[in-house]
């Protein structure tokens, strides 16, 4: 287990009591005015109430500008605190409506139409069973005093308002009476109008504030909970499935019923989370393959990171040199040579316009051309080398080979030459393989033109999510 999940889950195991009455149902210990509530052993939490945001008819690239900054905010959060989201599904409460909606009446003559402009308020209010939506995020912190949860919330709120203005949503947080009121609504369905509770009048006749917001009968059933008249179900979400849409809490949350919907974040750090997904999709034994590959064909170094390579920009050109004066033959330039020599590829290194090349004289083949830093080229006899470079004019197509590591899925071969053949390139040759840990090895022979157009394809396939890492082979 993640060792931040640990040390949480410690932290918050305590000896269960069964409760013997109904205030001991309420999960608050003590509370102080500014909204700081104790809710176990040395665990205090905040509730701050945000607005909601016009994202289901924003643009899609509004959308994608909201996900990263509701990322961010996530992001931003401590290792060290719990963070719940919770969307209330309440009853509206009629008295604070005509306070904060409706329009006041004035002596000025025009009552009746502010009478009759309220009157579709109310109308529209009740004709979705006065249900309404409040949205909250409440934050959990285990601190020694108060004082230190104090100063904990002053910096973590502030950061969490700027970050919901960015958004778009406006972010406050709630003292102590509103956090109480919500707990009174919940428990105390259809009397929210009678929550009318004075903190200081209460400390000073010494009274419980459990006694005023718990329910005056609790039951709770094998798979159910009464609350006075009314029965209720928790239903927990243990699994995601493997794809989700991003309108799943809109349409859990449009029910006419009351109801609480909360999603608890805990906020792991990066190089526990990075171990964590290692040893669950085996990656290590990924990277000792592609290292394997590496060393087996002589390919360039090449990082595991493949989504973060294939951001980054391509290397810029390199200089033209100057080339050999000499005959042309086969789309390469040869130095000193006025007759027609025979021109043939390497196999070794399989070079493609583009390459920095060297060229051998054979016995009786004529000239053998390798990339510059070919394993033979290097170790080839010094007097049979001779200056070839790539002339301006394109003869034909070259053989290139690659070689893709992928994440193994149904059809996963036939989507990977699909793709390529969309971007114009045939393939000469495939061949796959699959380890036990469901990582698939193809290996594909491709008719390039040049480098650029062989980079290109690399680069394109590298954004495929389901790809870990694509290099170019020799041999």
């Amino acid at each position: 287990m993640i060792k931040t999940l640990s040390n949480i889950l410690k932290q918050d195991k305590e000896k269960f009591k069964v409760p013997r009455k109904v205030q001991d149902i309420v999960p608050v210990r003590t509370i102080w005015p500014d909204g700081i509530f104790l809710v176990g052993k040395n665990k205090y939490s905040k509730m701050y109430r945000f607005e909601d945001i016009n994202y289901a008819v924003a643009s899609r690239e509004d959308k994608e500008s909201m996900f990263l900054e509701y990322s961010e905010i996530l992001n931003s959060l401590d290792s060290g605190a719990t963070t719940k989201i919770t969307i209330n599904n309440r009853r509206l409460n009629r008295l604070d409506f005509e306070e904060q909606i409706l329009i006041g009446m004035k002596e000025d003559g025009l009552n009746e139409l502010r009478e009759e402009y309220n009157d579709m308020l109310l109308d529209k209010a009740t004709g979705s069973n006065s249900i309404i939506q409040d949205k909250y995020v409440t934050i959990s912190v285990n601190k020694k005093t108060v004082e230190d949860a104090r100063v904990y919330f002053a910096r973590v709120g502030a950061d969490l308002i700027s970050k919901f203005g960015r958004l778009g949503s406006a972010c406050s947080e709630l003292d102590a009476v509103s956090r109480l009121r919500i707990i009174h609504d919940f428990f105390r369905t259809g009397e929210e109008t009678s929550f009318h509770f004075d903190l200081k009048d209460h400390m000073r006749k010494g009274h419980r504030f459990r006694d005023y917001i718990s329910p005056d009968y609790f039951e709770n059933g094998r798979d159910f909970f009464r609350i006075g008249d009314r029965y209720g179900r928790v239903l927990f979400l243990r699994d995601y499935a493997s794809y989700i849409k991003d309108d799943m809490v809109a349409e859990l949350t449009d029910i006419n019923r009351n109801l609480m919907l909360s999603i608890d974040v805990i906020p792991v750090p990066t190089d526990e989370a990075v171990k964590e997904v290692e040893q669950r999709l085996r990656l290590p034994a990924v990277r000792d393959q592609l290292s394997l590959l590496r060393m087996r064909n002589l390919s360039p170094a090449f990082g595991f990171d493949s989504e973060l390579r294939a951001s980054q920009p391509a290397p810029p050109p390199k200089p033209v040199e100057s080339r050999p004066a000499g005959r042309v033959s086969h789309g390469v330039i040869m130095e000193g040579m006025d007759m027609d020599i025979p021109v043939r590829f390497a196999k070794c290194c399989s070079p493609v316009p583009g390459d920095d090349i060297v060229g051998f004289i054979t016995r009786g083949r004529g000239v053998s051309v390798h990339k510059a830093e070919c394993v033979n080229a290097l170790s080839g006899e010094k007097e049979r080398r001779v200056a070839v470079a790539w002339a301006d004019t394109e003869v034909g197509t070259f053989c290139a080979s690659i070689k893709i590591v992928a994440y193994d899925h149904v059809g996963l071969l036939g989507e990977v030459t699909t793709f390529i053949g969309s971007l114009g390139v045939p393939i000469r040759n495939a061949s796959t393989s699959v380890d036990r840990n469901k990582i698939a090895t193809i290996r594909l022979v491709l008719e390039v033109r040049s480098r650029e157009q062989m980079d290109s394809v690399i680069r394109q396939l590298q954004k495929r999510q389901d790809v870990v890492d694509v290099f170019r082979v020799t041999g």
